[in-house]
């Protein structure tokens, strides 16, 4: 191998090895010591990246939107490195290096549920025959003040029709979750489906983890007689 050309570790695969050292002929006692150096490497990575974490999580939080999981930013992080650069010669994370991944971790999840043709993910309304009419309801009731799209597209969100983009809700955190937690949904867990489909006012996306803070702290707030007309509204259709 010419001493000029830099090869990157490449894509995480192989058992612990990258493309680009798989690519090269090892001896397998080489084969081993490679192994060994990326192993301790990627033991080294993720934990430099927890402890910068520590210092960022609220900021990557409230201005992005989501903490990438530890595994993923490791192999992100170790495909970018060279060869050169393994062993005693790898670099320590900086901020700027966690920060940028957490925004593609973030645009990963936003775009994940528009592409994936695998799985059937929208918000299913719990009111049987009802269901259309309560659609209808928050949209006459949510449409202009605190969302702005049209019909269709709302709609989609509550079927498994195709979602083109997410809605920007233009209230509070604290209405919007008031609001659609107090919505009966089959779904389970509703706060990680919600940041899915919504935005913030500053058309970022919700976090799930600060949707349930916001929910459990909140029992007085602005705009709650707002989300309580349209709850009794719901209610009334569910039981007419």
């Amino acid at each position: 191998m010419s001493k000029n050309k830099k090869l990157k570790l490449g894509t995480y695969s192989n058992d612990g090895l990258g493309m680009g050292l798989a690519d090269i002929q090892f001896s397998d006692e080489e084969l081993k010591a490679a192994n060994k150096i990326i192993n301790e490497d990627l033991e080294k990575i993720k934990m430099d990246f927890t402890e910068q974490l520590s210092r960022l999580d609220g900021f990557i939080k409230n201005e992005i939107g989501a903490i990438p999981r530890a595994e993923d930013f490791v192999l992100w992080f170790f495909d970018k490195k060279r060869i050169r650069e393994t062993g005693n010669y790898l670099s320590k994370i900086t901020d700027e290096e966690i920060i940028d991944y957490a925004r593609e971790y973030v645009e990963y999840l936003n775009n994940y549920i528009f592409s994936s043709s695998e799985k059937e993910v929208f918000l299913k309304l719990n009111y049987g025959s009802k269901n259309m009419e309560i659609i209808n309801l928050l949209y006459d009731n949510l449409n202009p003040e605190k969302i702005d799209v049209n019909f269709s597209d709302f709609r989609n969100i509550f079927s498994s029709q195709e979602v083109i983009k997410k809605i920007r809700w233009k209230g509070t955190e604290v209405q919007f979750v008031n609001l659609f937690t107090q919505i009966k949904f089959e779904n389970l867990n509703i706060y990680p489906l919600l940041s899915m489909f919504f935005l913030n006012c500053k058309s970022k996306s919700f976090s799930p983890e600060q949707l349930s803070v916001s929910k459990s702290k909140e029992t007085e707030y602005r705009g709650k007689s707002y989300v309580e007309n349209i709850l009794i509204k719901v209610r009334e259709i569910a039981k007419s």
